[in-house]
């Protein structure tokens, strides 16, 4: 009878951590908070805010990743101006070769941007003319690539979400619909302006969209060249030179095509980016963040960072015997 009540113990332990993961999962991911899921990669962006024009120092993890977005904040993202100028960087990709574009597709571009607000919400009318006008653009196959590489080339966005109306143009923002008329038009020539675009955004929804859609025109070619844009940026955000940017997204394309060398990344990022990292890597493919996770559940420099480590160990338990047995070892060492 002692036998199984020691026993017990440890199992009970095990569990109720895997509880306490599950529900800070869900707080740090739920919807309405200063740090939102990236399910899509497409709807993300029209939630992104232009970088301050002074670096500030990152805020802690604690501060940054769980706390919740008050009032004034949310008011001040639905008050925000239409059009931004996102930082860029300078391209590291291969020089694009450069075809004009034809005054047509021109045309059709500046239809797409010069959206008329004087009179007053989109209407059901402008919407459904402003998606014939990115149907025809898409329709121009490769004709049409110049004309949306000299905007993507611009560094201007137009954000439909704080636009009344908005919803009805069945697009998150302009940039994206630009992007996604490229993956659809396909071939090498889109490719490349896909890669030079994803080598110079510094928006981390726009990496992520572009990630994904490079991912289905060449699985695997382009994971090196996403995980290097991706840590410009994180570095870029530490600095505090993308202050009030969510980098979210960019830890979800690391989980979702990461492997060993994402889980080495996502290790060396934890102790900034405490909830995001760790949680990328107990959501890894094959377990293949769980040796990162016991290290850091057994670094005792680690810190506040040990304890929701074992947390993820213990949301993964079931499906990992490694997981399952750091647990047992430390619940037996109380």
């Amino acid at each position: 009878m002692q036998r199984q009540n020691s026993l017990s113990k440890p199992i009970l332990t095990v569990a109720g951590l895997a509880l306490l993961a599950a529900g800070i999962a869900w707080f740090v991911f739920k919807p309405g908070q200063s740090q939102k899921p990236p399910p899509d990669a497409n709807t993300s962006a029209s939630q992104e805010q232009p970088a301050a024009t002074a670096p500030a120092e990152q805020a802690s993890a604690d501060d940054a990743e769980l706390r919740p977005q008050s009032a004034a904040e949310r008011a001040k993202l639905s008050q925000a101006p239409v059009v931004i100028q996102p930082i860029s960087r300078p391209a590291s990709a291969p020089a694009v070769a450069r075809t004009e574009p034809s005054p047509y597709t021109r045309q059709l571009v500046a239809g797409l941007t010069n959206l008329d607000f004087s009179r007053g919400p989109i209407t059901k009318e402008q919407a459904e003319q402003w998606k014939q006008g990115l149907q025809a653009l898409t329709a121009q196959g490769a004709a049409g690539i110049p004309a949306i590489r000299e905007f993507l080339e611009q560094n201007q966005e137009l954000n439909f979400s704080a636009l009344s109306g908005g919803a009805q143009l069945g697009q998150s923002s302009l940039r994206s619909a630009m992007i996604n008329a490229l993956a659809q038009i396909g071939g090498s020539e889109a490719t490349g302006v896909m890669l030079q675009t994803l080598q110079s955004t510094t928006l981390p929804s726009e990496i992520a969209q572009l990630a994904q859609m490079l991912e289905q025109q060449a699985p695997g070619q382009y994971r090196q060249e996403t995980t290097s844009a991706i840590q410009d940026i994180l570095g870029m955000a530490g600095k505090g030179q993308l202050e009030g940017y969510d980098v979210g997204p960019l830890f979800k394309v690391l989980q979702t095509y990461g492997d060993a060398s994402s889980a080495s990344a996502l290790e060396q990022l934890a102790p900034q980016w405490r909830y995001y990292a760790t949680l990328s890597l107990a959501g890894l493919q094959d377990g293949a963040g769980v040796t990162s996770l016991v290290r850091e559940a057994q670094d005792q420099a680690a810190g506040g960072r040990r304890d929701f480590a074992y947390q993820m160990l213990a949301q993964v338990a079931g499906q990992y015997p490694d997981a399952s047995a750091a647990l047992l070892d430390q619940a037996r060492a109380n």
